[in-house]
């Protein structure tokens, strides 16, 4: 990013113009095949084919040994999910912004990732209350 400043008598200007692409490429070194690139390049990019496994989310069936663990956990209703529409244009956004480098999104304001909190609110997922703990062994 580049700093410009100029003034007159009326006011004074002060523009941040934001140049494309990383400007240290040293952590980023996979930046000449990734994505982005043909972004940053003023290529058009095609929209990502997404796959979707809605179809197969009813065969994930919860083990009855651990239906009570994930009725008190507050997870059950995900066990309930039937199918996820996808929005293939912000997927598409979203990977030409990810960088595995650094397990970071790179937007206009910085970096980002998301974090487990990000999910449970998403998904409204409950974060109060004692851990669910017990026995890992279903045998």
């Amino acid at each position: 990013m580049r700093e410009m400043y100029g003034m007159n008598h009326m006011t004074t200007l002060y523009l941040q113009i934001i140049t494309h692409g990383p400007i240290d490429t040293s952590v980023l070194y996979a930046q000449e095949r990734h994505r982005s690139q043909l972004v940053y390049s003023g290529q058009e990019t095609e929209v990502l084919k997404c796959w979707e496994h809605y179809r197969s989310l009813g065969g994930w069936p919860v083990d009855p040994r651990i239906v009570d663990y994930v009725y008190r956990a507050g997870l059950f209703y995900l066990t309930q999910v039937q199918w996820i529409r996808l929005d293939w244009a912000l997927t598409t956004a979203l990977a030409e912004r990810w960088r595995s480098e650094t397990l970071t999104f790179h937007l206009k304001h910085g970096e980002t990732t998301i974090t487990l909190q990000d999910v449970a609110v998403l998904m409204g997922l409950p974060i109060d209350g004692d851990a669910v703990i017990g026995n890992t062994s279903l045998d």
